[in-house]
């Protein structure tokens, strides 16, 4: 068991994790907001248009219209595969008015900004008026520079996450872990405000965080 640091040791730590963790902050409504973005376009939309109702009513727990293997993609302006949307099966139930991908996988590349995302769930739901979005089951989002870029590597794992796109709400009542690079910040229930830029973590929450070079440089220096 290794003994407690320092003060001023203590105080150096601090400081580079409230730099660390400050600047994650500024990566997180990206991190999110394109996976969702993704989902936004990527799941099939069942148009509105009036015509002659139904003669029989589906029950609840019935799908009207059922894909499988499903492989959406989107290209850019100059033709770059720009947002893929890939799944075993896809389903909508009017009765509930919503719409169910299973073992989804959405991935996203942001050629200007050099940056290649990836969001994997066990089941992606949607209402019809796709206001609330839930990720179900094992989710885990990555973000990786592209060839030729630089940046920091983020990844966002838990069990269920929960899209207000009304309120922008990101909100998970499940534990979650927040990745990056060698920085790991773990939190019983998570509450993201897109719309202030406010992420709050509650619960048990506990940051490990990576030494650095510019603070190592600054201890020697001392």
């Amino acid at each position: 068991m290794t003994s407690p640091p320092c003060p001023a040791s203590w105080a150096r730590l601090t400081a580079v994790g409230a730099r660390a963790w400050d600047v994650l902050s500024l990566y997180l409504p990206v991190m999110l907001m394109g996976a969702l973005a993704l989902v936004t376009w990527a799941i099939v939309k069942r148009a509105a248009e009036p015509g002659p109702a139904a003669a029989v009513a589906l029950p609840a727990g019935q799908a009207d219209y059922t894909l499988h293997e499903v492989l959406l993609r989107r290209y850019d302006g100059q033709g770059r595969l720009s947002v893929e949307l890939r799944g075993r099966s896809l389903a909508h139930y009017p009765a509930s008015g919503h719409t169910e991908v299973h073992q989804a996988r959405l991935a996203r590349w942001d050629h200007d900004r050099g940056q290649h995302s990836v969001v994997r769930a066990a089941q992606v739901r949607l209402d019809d008026a796709r206001q609330m979005y839930a990720f179900e089951g094992p989710t885990h989002y990555e973000r990786q520079p592209l060839p030729g870029h630089t940046g920091p590597r983020l990844a966002l794992q838990g069990q269920r996450l929960v899209w207000d796109e009304a309120a922008q709400l990101l909100q998970s009542d499940e534990p979650v872990r927040l990745i990056r690079d060698a920085d790991t910040l773990t939190a019983s229930r998570m509450r993201y405000d897109e719309r202030l830029g406010l992420a709050e973590f509650t619960g048990h929450v506990r940051a490990t965080l990576a030494p650095r070079q510019q603070a190592r440089a600054g201890a020697s220096a001392q």
